[in-house]
């Protein structure tokens, strides 16, 4: 496991051996924190050629609307792009960060090209992303 990238909230690493990009939010995040974390996460995802995209949601806490318009808007084609064939979620401590990743991912269940899954441990993640 290599680290790739870290914020005061997001720690980026990078499995090889499973093609896996893994974001590790720490904290609360919001406007250009969020946005650049998330993008800066993206880029790296297509530099390592990422099959699959780890997101431990634990201690995410709420995700702002406008954050939420700008996923929908500005990030979500250029995620379809990767062409990953897994993504996890973990799923967040917070209530209101559930609610709004829930809501994103209904939002864009029919558009999606990779299989997702959600779960309640990074091990139970970890552990499908390797079941490939």
């Amino acid at each position: 496991m290599e680290i790739l990238f870290t914020t005061d909230c997001l720690r980026v690493q990078w499995h090889a051996a499973t093609g896996t990009l893994e974001m590790a939010w720490q904290c609360f995040a919001s406007g250009d924190e969020f946005r650049q974390a998330v993008s800066t996460t993206l880029d790296l995802a297509r530099q390592h050629g990422a099959r699959n995209w780890l997101s431990d949601n634990r201690l995410m806490r709420a995700i702002r609307v406008a954050d939420q318009e700008w996923y929908s808007t500005a990030l979500h084609a250029p995620l379809l792009a990767l062409g990953l064939r897994r993504m996890a979620v973990v799923e967040s401590e917070d209530a209101m960060n559930r609610m709004a990743v829930n809501g994103l991912l209904r939002q864009h269940a029919n558009t999606f090209t990779f299989e997702l899954r959600q779960f309640a441990t990074l091990e139970e993640a970890r552990t499908w992303l390797r079941s490939e």
